[in-house]
């Protein structure tokens, strides 16, 4: 028995009648044509090749995005002006706002002449100085030690500063007309009487034309590489390449591939975070560690850290400890960079060698080193 009531349906009501099925799209089939009958097999295939490649689907927007971004050609934009400006900061095409100071004559940078210090057959290997990493006479003249006037010839061809040069001819003298912020000033006349301490960097801490060209390289860089700006130490570095390469315009660029290039890196050195003087003092105390575990474990105990000696060491290249080690460290810092991990070596040799002094010392190892590595290095 059929207990359920039989099904009925509202007065009016009809059941909508069902859809018919949406006709699915079919993909549009582009037949090629090629342009022209093939006149051999090979011909034939490339040409069919090219005219089978896909067509080029124009950008589609994102989602969340209102419009499409097109291509733009950037060489359309780049006038004859900005060409300049690429390869100078922006700073240099500022209009003038101070007076231009006095520039002295720069000397004509020549190679030495027969007869000279430094002539001879040693013009051989000045001829090959722009590939100075695969020249092996060059590398044991440089690492068995140069005299003045090689260093004037070569320190600039080393790192590039002579090409350097040559591209930005006049980039020197347009900075020196730019203003300087006050704060890079202050701090430069401040540091200038107290850049080096011994004798041969006296000519820069004494007011006269040596410390005129020594300021107006600082002057110069600070403007260049406004990011940086001055930083304290740089004067020494700057004050040693002066004295060794005479021709002012060609001792900045020199200064500033030392600060620019990637081999070098010294920039980080002097920056406000002075991030590579930290990460230097990190390596130093990795590799004395491994080199005198009992000499390290001394200077712990009397809580000396990296910071507290070696700060000059690396930020003048040893210069400001002792002049000769400090140019025989140029040397080879610009013939192979920060490869050769030459500032370290030198670290390392200098506790080794004053080891004794140091372990034996009533007042302790950092006081050895003020009063006795500075003098006898």
């Amino acid at each position: 028995r059929n207990i359920f009531p039989p099904q009925t349906h509202t007065p009016g009501y009809e059941p909508p009648a069902a859809r018919p099925p949406f006709p699915r799209a079919r993909p549009k089939v582009i037949t090629p044509t090629p342009s022209a009958p093939p006149s051999s097999p090979r011909e034939g295939a490339d040409s069919w090749r090219e005219t089978m490649s896909p067509p080029v689907r124009p950008p589609v927007a994102r989602r969340g995005s209102c419009s499409v971004k097109q291509p733009h050609d950037i060489s359309t934009d780049l006038m004859a002006e900005d060409q300049e400006a690429i390869s100078t900061p922006a700073s240099i095409n500022t209009p003038e706002t101070e007076d231009p100071e006095p520039v002295r004559p720069l000397a004509d940078e020549k190679a030495p002449k027969e007869g000279e210090k430094g002539s001879g057959s040693d013009v051989k290997w000045y001829a090959s100085i722009d590939n100075p990493g695969h020249n092996a006479d060059l590398r044991a003249r440089v690492r068995a030690g140069l005299n003045d006037e090689e260093r004037r010839y070569l320190w600039p061809r080393l790192c590039g500063a002579c090409k350097r040069s040559r591209k930005n001819t006049g980039i020197y003298q347009r900075l020196l007309k730019k203003k300087l912020k006050e704060e890079d000033r202050e701090s430069i006349k401040k540091d200038l009487p107290r850049m080096v301490p011994h004798d041969e960097g006296k000519v820069f801490n004494e007011k006269g034309p040596e410390q005129e060209r020594l300021y107006n390289l600082l002057r110069a860089y600070c403007i260049f590489n406004g990011k940086i700006g001055y930083g304290q130490g740089m004067g020494v570095l700057a004050g040693l390449i002066l004295r060794y390469v005479p021709n002012e315009e060609l001792a900045f660029w020199m200064f500033e591939r030392l600060m620019n290039d990637p081999m070098y890196k010294c920039a980080g050195l002097y920056d406000k975070c002075v991030t590579k003087l930290r990460s230097s003092y990190t390596v130093h105390d990795w590799l004395f560690a491994k080199h005198d575990e009992e000499l390290f474990s001394r200077f712990e105990e009397q809580e000396i850290s990296a910071s507290a000696y070696t700060s000059c060491w690396y930020q003048t290249r040893f210069y400001k400890l002792d002049p000769e080690l400090g140019k025989r460290v140029l040397d080879i810092f610009l013939l192979e960079g920060e490869k050769s991990h030459i500032v370290f070596r030198v670290a390392l040799t200098l506790l080794s060698e004053y080891r004794q002094g140091m372990m034996s010392h009533p007042e302790g190892p950092l006081n050895y080193i003020q009063d006795h590595i500075r003098c006898k290095a």
